[in-house]
């Protein structure tokens, strides 16, 4: 609004989450990744960057014997929408969170969420197609999900 910029240096990525739009990611001295904040915590592309996204260096989920699971990413662009609750409601059929992994940053949304669909493949089906209608990015997922992608 100013047309001022101001340069924050730090190690606290709930800093950068709260107050900055552009992030530049830095590692032995030189510049490893720059985007906007979304883009960083959506799709970090560098280690370093993965290490601050994902501190406890966890970027594998492992679910064994899943049967009709998907991954829904939001991007930002679905923060106001019940979307799951909405699905849930149209279907009248419960679904398991599995894993979830978001983040608040400038008023949207962005991670993922694992959930476990009902057992009726055409019901799970269904539910799959109502939530890419709804623009949402929908995966199937069988025995794991890479949180690093």
């Amino acid at each position: 609004n100013l047309g001022i910029t101001v340069i924050i240096i730090t190690h606290e990525m709930s800093v950068i989450e709260e107050i900055c739009q552009r992030v530049a990611i830095i590692a032995d001295n030189k510049i490893a990744e720059v985007n906007t904040v979304e883009e960083i915590f959506q799709k970090p592309k560098t280690d370093i960057a993965k290490q601050f996204v994902f501190p406890d260096g966890k970027r594998k989920v492992r679910f064994e014997n899943t049967k009709n699971a998907c991954r829904i990413v939001f991007d930002g662009s679905s923060s106001f929408e019940p979307v799951v609750a909405n699905m849930i409601l149209t279907f009248k059929e419960p679904v398991n969170i599995m894993f979830a992994d978001t983040k608040d940053i400038d008023g949207k949304a962005f991670g993922q969420i694992v959930l476990q669909l009902p057992d009726d493949n055409q019901k799970a089906e269904k539910m799959i197609n109502y939530l890419r209608n709804s623009g949402i990015l929908v995966e199937e997922v069988d025995t794991y999900v890479r949180v690093d992608e």
